[in-house]
Order: structure tokens, then sequence, then C-alpha cells
């Protein structure tokens, strides 16, 4: 398969290690920097019935260091799908696990329950596919804050009202807004119930630690708008998205969405879904793919959007997989065949 690279204004061909299969020519860019994030997350199981499997997908590929009560993870450590096994959570109870990544912000795609599963197969889903529901993105922007803003923040049955301080810049707001999130805390389990991540000084993305039942997830609502100081929530960001177009043998053209502007987006291929290979400049990070190759590398455009296109030859319809991720956080997309 012969692909080309496109951008916004130029056309790349890929390497000609990938001739066997691809005939491509490999671009490597610069490794981005990032440091590592941490996150434990409570899953309570109100399902109706006790689950022996939790299921769990991120949009970044992440480490599970803890996964109390289950013994076993089928997942390569490093990429985004994770089956838990070898313990039983009783209707009620529920599962910590902890996680870490290269990248900063560790986010839940989807996750359920399952009942059945073991370290060779998945067992029956049990209830709805979940996320990081509650989660939210505040920013502020303007001048000094008149003081008269108030934020609820509710979680685990915790609600709290912050209250924005008078003369101070956005920034400001944002770092006094992220120390009163890291104040809810449960002590008998020692771990925080917030997660946060600065996305840049004038943004605070929020997610709970507490998932599963709908009346202890995080709440964020604006009370009162401060009255100089403009303060907005947004909905978190969306997971990378993969979509392949086309008819293999032939011209198939691979669309990622949904990426941070700018961002370096690296789509790869290999011949199964087993995670092992690093992705570059996320240190910890793998994708999906089994000797994953780097089939291309272009920054997003100012929409999110990235585009290779190549011909495709009879010997890689049905064989090849391609995934894509996204440099700037470490973002990992779906899997497709081709």
């Amino acid at each position: 398969m012969s692909l080309l690279i496109s951008s916004s204004s130029q056309q790349r061909s890929l390497h000609p290690a990938l001739a066997t299969v691809l005939g491509t020519s490999l671009l490597l860019g610069s490794a981005a920097s990032l440091f590592a994030g941490d996150r434990e997350i409570r899953f309570d199981n109100n399902t109706g019935q006790a689950c022996d499997d939790l299921h769990i997908e991120t949009k970044q590929g992440v480490t599970i260091t803890e996964k109390a009560p289950f013994t076993g993870s089928r997942g390569v450590n490093g990429g985004s799908k994770h089956n838990l096994h070898g313990g039983t959570v009783a209707n009620g109870g529920s599962a910590t696990v902890k996680f870490t990544s290269g990248s900063p912000d560790i986010t839940i795609k989807k996750w359920w329950w399952t009942s059945g599963g073991n370290s060779q197969r998945d067992g029956a889903r049990v209830g709805d596919v979940k996320g990081d529901d509650g989660g939210a993105v505040l920013s502020c922007t303007g001048g000094p804050s008149a003081g008269d803003g108030q934020i609820l923040v509710s979680i685990d049955h915790l609600a709290r009202i912050f209250q924005t301080q008078r003369g101070a810049p956005p920034d400001l707001t944002i770092a006094m807004f992220q120390r009163f999130c890291e104040s809810f805390y449960d002590f008998s389990r020692e771990m925080s119930l917030i997660h946060e991540t600065l996305l840049d000084p004038f943004s605070l993305e929020v997610l709970g630690n507490v998932l599963g039942d709908p009346s202890t997830q995080l709440q964020v609502q604006i009370l009162r708008p401060d009255s100089m100081q403009q303060m907005q929530l947004l909905p978190v960001e969306p997971g990378l998205e993969l979509r392949l177009d086309g008819v293999c043998p032939g011209r198939v053209t691979a669309t990622v969405t949904n990426a941070r502007p700018g961002s370096l987006v690296i789509l790869a291929y290999g011949f199964s879904e087993t995670p092992g290979t690093q992705v570059p400049g996320c240190g910890g990070v793998y994708f999906g793919l089994r000797n994953a190759v780097i089939a291309g590398q272009v920054p997003a455009s100012i929409n999110g959007t990235a585009v290779f296109r190549g011909n495709v030859p009879p010997a890689a319809c049905g064989r090849l997989y391609i995934q894509a991720a996204e440099q700037a956080r470490c973002h990992l997309s779906n899997t497709e065949r081709l």
C-alpha cells in the first residue's frame, strides 16, 4: 500500500521498510516531552448482581498498578484496553483501580462489568456501558474577579461551594479552584475523589474518581457567574477517533478526528491487536498492535483532523490493523481492520 500523508500544505510518502506489505516511507518527528499522570478510581457495582470481571478502555495508554479485589489482568500495560479478572465484586460493592500513564491526563473512554470472565476470555456484559460521567472543563477569561462567583461541586455525598476571590486574575482563579478540588479526599480509603488536569493556565479539567452510581458521581455547576470574570463549564474533550473509508484492495483514506489542533498525529499498523510497541514521545504508552510500524505522522488541522491516504494491495486486506495516536496528550484511537 502506498500511503500519502496529507497535511494542510504538503503530502509526504512513507518508508521503503514498509514496502513488503504497504510500500511506504517512515517519517519520524520530534518526540514530545510529557509528565506522567496518576489516577485512582473506585468503580461501584450497582448492576443488581455479583460480577467477576471489569472491562476498562481509556483515551490514553495506561499501566494498572493496583486492582483490588482482582488478581489478574488481560491487556498489556501501556495499552488502552484492560480486563480485570480473578475476583468477585458483590452488588453494592466496589473495585479500586490505580492507573499511571505517560500522559498527565487519564480519562476513561468506556467501562462495564461482566460475569463469567477469566484469563482467557471476556465474560458477558452486565449492566450499561459507562464512561467518565460528570467530568467538566472550567475555563476563566477576562479581568480580575469581582469575588461574587460561586461553583457547586459534589461527589460521593460531599457538596461544597467554591467562591471566587476579589481581584484574582483568571489563571489564579483556576489555580484556586484546583486546590479546592484537591480538598475532596476520602480519608478512609486514602484516595482523592477528584482527578484534575491543568489543560492550560486558564482551563482545568476535573473528573470524578467515583464511578458507577449516578447519585455519587461528580457534579459541577456554576451557581452564580462572577460579575467581572467570565467562567464557563465545557464538556470533557472527546477521545481520538479513527475512520477508514474506501475499498480494499484499492484507495483507502484514514481520517483521525478529535485531536488537539496542531498536535502530531501518528498512524501505525500491525497484524494483530496485541499491545507492545511504544508510541513515540509517550513513555509507557503503547499502540494496541503487535510489532506496530509507524506508517506516517502529520499535524492535526485547526479543527483537530488528520488525514492519511493510500492504495491498499490485496495482501493487506483482512490482515492489517490500523490505529492512531496523538502525541500532545498521548491519546490512542480505536483500532480498525482493513
